[in-house]
């Protein structure tokens, strides 16, 4: 959508604070991300086509494939919104229930990533701007309630379209489609550092002492204070399980902390 670019920049000083965004993935992963000291895509994604790291704007929404297997278990990094300076891009939908055909009837018309996604390199604001005009503020992202605009009002038709997708009540989607249907898929090509601007991070109870690397990596000068979340060590529980765990907590962070429930 590089052509309502300038859509969204309409009264900048209107948008709602920006969220911070969270990257999901397994123990495995976080271990090799440890070791380089930063977060890089390792493969072309066979769905976009890009080699990118996928981190969901204002939660943690995305699921680890179903596992038991401990060095699956989902961890989660939340970082401030100041990592938005890295990112190439975000696509407002989940890209990969469009290669699961999970959305049915909108299947084929959001599979043209290029008509639908947003460069942020321009401006990293955009994607508050984006949450402006599409959800009127953060709460009602959050909560993934999109504005209801009049039939009278000029829209361009891209966004007439995600209305209409956002407004499908769910029954009209097969099982497996959640929340993840209106966030803000972004897109980071460039390299992620292990930095400061970490917020929370989500890890099983038993590997604590990774929370020690994180912050050994950052330095002394880390800011601000770094919130971990431990998840009870699972026994019969599923990765997708323990991710939808994550999702609620990352959820009750944000609202403890004030970050983006808000009505501006």
């Amino acid at each position: 959508m590089k052509s309502l670019t300038n859509y969204f920049k309409f009264e900048i000083e209107q948008y709602p604070d920006l969220l911070p965004v969270v990257h999901v993935t397994t123990y495995k992963r976080l271990c090799e991300i440890l070791e380089a000291g930063y977060i890089e895509a390792d493969n072309i994604c066979q769905t976009i086509k890009k080699a990118v790291t996928f981190l969901s704007y204002g939660g943690a929404y995305y699921r680890i494939i179903d596992t038991k297997d401990e060095i699956q278990w989902p961890v989660a990094l939340m970082y401030s919104p100041d990592i938005l300076k890295y990112a190439d891009d975000f696509l407002p939908y989940d890209s990969g229930a469009i290669s699961k055909k999970l959305y049915g009837k909108w299947n084929a018309e959001l599979s043209n990533f290029d008509k639908y996604s947003v460069p942020l390199d321009s401006s990293i604001l955009l994607t508050g701007g984006y949450v402006k005009r599409m959800f009127g503020n953060n709460l009602n992202y959050l909560l993934g309630q999109s504005v209801q605009y009049d039939e009278k009002e000029s829209l361009p038709p891209e966004l007439m379209n995600l209305l209409e997708f956002y407004s499908e009540p769910r029954s009209e989607f097969p099982e497996g489609v959640d929340r993840r249907r209106h966030m803000l898929e972004l897109h980071f090509s460039k390299k992620i550092p292990i930095s400061k601007h970490i917020l929370w991070v989500a890890l099983p109870d038993s590997k604590k002492e990774d929370m020690k690397k994180i912050k050994s990596l950052i330095g002394p000068d880390q800011s601000p204070v770094i919130h971990p979340f431990y998840y009870e060590t699972p026994v019969a529980s599923t990765a997708s399980e323990i991710s939808a765990e994550i999702m609620v907590a990352a959820k009750d962070f944000l609202r403890k902390i004030d970050f983006g429930w808000d009505n501006s």
